[in-house]
């Protein structure tokens, strides 16, 4: 009688307890306000756009914030936008900034606020502005830009990426350094 007794009290002590000391780690739905200005634009915490470029390669859009001014609307203003594209011979592409509007039909994203584009061969390029046509991999910037790679920094007033960043052009006055531990030594044997 002691045993089936004992049962019963956990048993009710399971469903009770609950709710004879509440906790804050519970799920709540609560109401919250809406203004007819949320309503007319659209707004998207932790946005992702995924698509294809013009070679039918993946790319990757995110951003901690994407708001579409009317339901119409064709472009996206990004807050801390991220892409990425990976190229068919396994190389990739990145890109971040602080703000960006990203033209969904056109494949267009400007990119303004600290802006630094990656390639996985071990260059940067650091700007303030810079245009990416994702379609067709290319980009543009007419603001002062710093550059790095493997062996080499270079400045310049602005930048043009060709060929899905095979090729980057620097425009304007330039400087290029070229680090001396990469520059090959005449005359050197090797083992």
């Amino acid at each position: 009688m002691v045993l089936p007794a004992a049962a019963l009290s956990l048993l009710v002590l399971f469903f009770v307890w609950p709710y004879a000391v509440p906790s804050d780690r519970t799920f709540r739905v609560r109401p919250i306000r809406v203004t007819a200005d949320d309503l007319e634009n659209l707004n998207v915490v932790g946005a992702r756009f995924v698509g294809l470029d013009g070679n039918d390669q993946p790319f990757t859009l995110t951003a901690d914030q994407a708001v579409q001014e009317n339901a119409a609307g064709n472009v996206l203003e990004l807050n801390r936008p991220q892409g990425d594209i990976t190229l068919r011979d396994g190389s990739w592409l990145a890109v971040t900034a602080t703000h960006g509007s990203f033209e969904r039909s056109a494949n267009m994203l400007t990119l303004t606020g600290d802006v630094s584009l990656f390639q996985d061969g071990g260059y940067e390029v650091h700007t303030e502005v810079a245009e990416i046509d994702i379609g067709r991999g290319n980009a543009q910037g007419n603001r002062p830009v710093q550059g790095q790679g493997p062996g080499m920094q270079i400045e310049g007033q602005g930048f043009q990426l060709f060929d899905r960043g095979k090729r980057v052009l620097v425009t304007g006055p330039s400087r290029l350094v070229i680090l001396p531990s990469t520059v090959p030594q005449v005359g050197k044997v090797g083992k």
